[in-house]
């Protein structure tokens, strides 16, 4: 499909991809700056970068 075309190009650049992962705070570093995300089941993830995207057809939930 093309969205795992995307995902694998994606991935190839070195950038981990979370699929159907529900953000529940994005962390900052105390200066306005993204430092991570705390995803819905309490995982956390250390960034410098977040991008959301809500797909081709965007779904309400």
């Amino acid at each position: 499909s093309g969205g795992e075309l995307l995902r694998s190009a994606i991935s190839s650049l070195g950038v981990q991809v979370h699929l159907a992962a529900r953000i529940d705070t994005l962390l900052d570093d105390g200066q306005g700056c993204v430092s991570g995300v705390r995803f819905a089941d309490g995982e956390t993830l250390n960034s410098d970068m977040v991008i959301v995207s809500t797909g081709i057809r965007p779904r309400d939930y």
